[in-house]
């Protein structure tokens, strides 16, 4: 039985091989287009994984009210 944590991280993992595969096909067209006001990349790279933190912790909450 899989629980949240496992999904959360098999979340993290395919985002991390989506991140990779972009930078490595499409690295100048990718920076050109992800230069939003004034962001850098990796920037928005910690953005993503700060909002999927979170996301996570918002099913994990949901996840233990559920258990109660």
């Amino acid at each position: 039985m899989r629980t949240m944590l496992t999904y959360l991280i098999d979340f993290l993992v395919w985002f991390n091989n989506v991140i990779t595969s972009l930078q490595l096909h499409l690295n100048r067209v990718l920076e050109k287009i992800l230069f939003l006001g004034g962001l850098s990349f990796p920037v928005l790279v910690i953005l993503a994984v700060v909002c999927a933190a979170c996301i996570g912790l918002l099913f994990y909450q949901l996840l233990i009210q559920s258990e109660s």
